[in-house]
């Protein structure tokens, strides 16, 4: 592998290189390229052989994507097929939607291939939690552990995620070494170019599970989740209400899914 290669996450200075250029070269600022070369005191003092550190997430950033067609028949973008392609199956790698509402499911997928069009990558992090895996979620950053902070608000009963309903997911991005992995927030130390990459890739996440019909969770009222996509939102059918459905029949999901269903709508035209 070349030591010019950007996956190394280093960069050899060759004859006629300034660090601008070098900059423009890996789709960085120059001023992430001198945060992650503290020794470089004079940006316009470097050498022939000298190793450049490059930044985590070296992305090329332009303009917003157009808007992409969304995956049909005659372009092989049916739900099936979308369920049994690579970009759903590397979306959902850690296997989370295997217990989600089939029509969820279906629909993350061909979000997975609109997403694929567009060059983004997403990782389904969290998809159904029992109630009591809920509870305990609800404890942390409660149980007074310092530097612990509260992850939910919701307790055991009170999430989507308890009926199958839902999902958490992430953009990945390549690290500082040129490595793929899920980013479920922005390092520190990243860069400019790759607060917006993160940033971009949730807000076509978001935009794009809507066109799909799905809800956004940043969309929720006095609360912001943008990692957060379920099937209905809140005002279709409430937590509570997938609650007593499940109370009513016995502790069967399925109860709740074949009411979910019934609300889902068409997929938008």
């Amino acid at each position: 592998m070349s030591s010019n290669d950007p996956n190394t996450g280093r960069h050899t200075v060759s004859a006629g290189e300034t660090l601008t250029t070098i900059s423009r070269k890996h789709g960085v600022t120059l001023k992430a390229l001198l945060d992650a070369n503290p020794k470089i005191t004079n940006p316009d003092r470097i050498s022939i052989g000298q190793v450049i550190n490059l930044p985590a997430g070296r992305i090329v950033v332009g303009p917003m994507p157009e808007p992409v067609p969304r995956p049909s028949p005659e372009t092989g973008g049916t739900p099936s097929a979308a369920l049994l392609s690579n970009a759903f199956a590397e979306m959902d790698k850690r296997g989370k939607t295997k217990r989600l509402h089939p029509v969820l499911r279906e629909r993350l997928a061909l979000l997975a291939l609109i997403l694929e069009q567009r060059g983004m990558k997403a990782l389904i992090t969290d998809g159904l939690r029992t109630i009591e895996e809920q509870d305990e979620l609800f404890k942390i950053g409660r149980r007074g552990i310092p530097g612990e902070g509260i992850v939910t608000k919701a307790r055991g009963g009170q999430s989507n995620h308890n009926y199958g309903l839902a999902v958490d997911m992430y953009p990945v991005l390549p690290d500082a070494t040129g490595k793929e992995k899920v980013f479920t927030s922005v390092p520190k130390s990243a860069s400019i170019e790759f607060k917006r990459a993160f940033d971009r890739i949730q807000r076509t996440l978001g935009g794009e599970a809507e066109g799909l019909g799905l809800f956004w969770g940043a969309r929720f009222s006095g609360i912001v989740d943008t990692p957060h996509i379920q099937l209905l939102s809140q005002q279709e059918m409430k937590p509570a209400e997938c609650l007593r459905i499940l109370n009513r029949n016995g502790g069967k999901l399925d109860a709740v899914w074949e009411e979910a269903a019934r609300r889902v709508k068409p997929l938008p035209l």
